[in-house]
């Protein structure tokens, strides 16, 4: 059986002006072995979220917090409850993440965010590289 590491990959931020309400850029790598069936798990998540009321297709947590687009008409304790849920399920994964910070800066050229955010990927990367190696595949 072939040995198989999946890794999801997102942002938070822009490389666009500062805005000290936004004065950070973030990317988060989430590493999951495809070895540990999680299927059962996502199924239980899903069902437990239909009991609880919840109908949606999805779930998007910025929004759920800030009780934006789907999650404008519910009260705080309906919000709260997908949101304990989901930090539930999300703590009983066997998966693995890394979150990458760059402090954006007045003046900042998106140049030098992005050399900075390549910088700490290449050398997380060059670190784990002997992990990496382990797998047969890596899907990205």
């Amino acid at each position: 059986m072939e040995n198989c590491l999946s890794i999801f990959i997102d942002e938070s931020g822009d490389f666009g002006k500062y805005d000290k309400n936004s004065p950070y850029y973030l990317v988060t790598f989430l590493f999951h072995d495809q070895s540990n069936d999680i299927s059962a798990r996502i199924d239980n998540f899903e069902n437990h979220l239909t009991q609880i009321g919840y109908k949606g297709h999805y779930l998007h947590t910025g929004p759920l917090i800030r009780r934006e687009s789907v999650y404008e008409y519910m009260i705080v304790d309906e919000r709260a409850r997908i949101l304990n849920s989901f930090m539930r399920f999300a703590i009983s994964l066997p998966i693995a993440y890394r979150t990458f910070i760059v402090k954006k800066k007045e003046g900042m050229q998106p140049f030098s965010l992005i050399s900075e955010l390549s910088r700490q990927i290449q050398e997380f990367l060059f670190a784990h590289s002997k992990m990496f190696e382990a797998y047969d595949k890596i899907i990205v």
